[in-house]
């Protein structure tokens, strides 16, 4: 309980959800202190999986010029809570981010026009896009050159193929947890 409460000082629900499970049934309690979800034990494993796959209804930009890959990402994030949206390729990312800034952006690095690496670019050299968080999500085979560069520029890399729903999921929080963590130790 003073776990509880210390995290309360420090994080309102909104930023930080917390699942309270006991083999005592005091709900009125943990909520009244500030948790998010209270389950009593035993609970069913899969009321803790749809618990945790809530999310605050964060709002992600994806960039993709292959119309599968929008829709299979939009589904993904958006069974897990996320609100999304999506932009065919560069121009019309950064055109949107301008309208609205998202909470983070999945990017294609492979597409035509305006490549993954020039939006990067011209996001980390405006104000509004110097700190939002990108994961990247590629097929493209990358060189060690590439990640430096991608690494440089402070994006999370997700190879296309080599995820699952859970990975992408854990990949955005991840960037966003980072983020989020880099902000509150600036100055």
């Amino acid at each position: 309980w003073r776990l509880l409460e210390d995290i309360r000082r420090v994080h309102p629900p909104e930023a930080l959800p917390v699942i309270m499970t006991s083999v005592l049934d005091e709900r009125a309690k943990a909520r009244a202190l500030g948790a998010t979800e209270y389950l009593t034990k035993p609970f069913d494993p899969r009321r803790l999986v749809a618990l945790l796959g809530r999310k605050s209804g964060r709002a992600v930009l994806v960039v993709d010029d292959e119309p599968m890959m929008l829709k299979l990402l939009s589904s993904i994030l958006e069974k897990s809570g996320y609100r999304v949206e999506t932009a065919p390729g560069g121009p019309a990312a950064l055109a949107q981010i301008n309208r609205s800034r998202p909470d983070l952006i999945l990017l294609d690095l492979m597409m035509p026009g305006m490549d993954g690496f020039e939006v990067l670019e011209r996001l980390r050299a405006t104000a509004m896009g110097r700190d939002l968080p990108v994961v990247v999500v590629t097929a493209k085979l990358l060189t060690q050159p590439d990640r430096a560069r991608l690494r440089a520029l402070g994006a999370f890399i997700l190879p296309k193929g080599d995820y699952s729903p859970v990975r992408l999921r854990a990949a955005a929080e991840q960037a966003l947890r980072e983020k989020r963590a880099s902000a509150q130790s600036a100055p």
